[in-house]
């Protein structure tokens, strides 16, 4: 799934001025990696979340491609 971390929800008190928006990808037994975005906290939630989600779909398919 897709996680959003805003500002001082960021364990790290060094990203509580930032958010994080991150996505897993990889194969049925596990993820393989993350696509993710930092950005301010004032970022276009709206445009960036499909985004970061189209691209790990993306990595998902290309890594199940090559594992076959």
């Amino acid at each position: 799934g897709t996680r959003v971390v805003i500002g001082g929800e960021n364990e790290d008190p060094r990203l509580h001025d930032w958010s994080v928006i991150l996505s897993a990808y990889g194969q049925r037994s596990g993820p393989v990696g993350t696509v993710a975005v930092l950005g301010p906290t004032r970022m276009d939630y709206a445009r960036t979340i499909p985004r970061v989600r189209y691209l790990a779909s993306l990595m998902g398919s290309l890594v199940h491609e090559v594992a076959r």
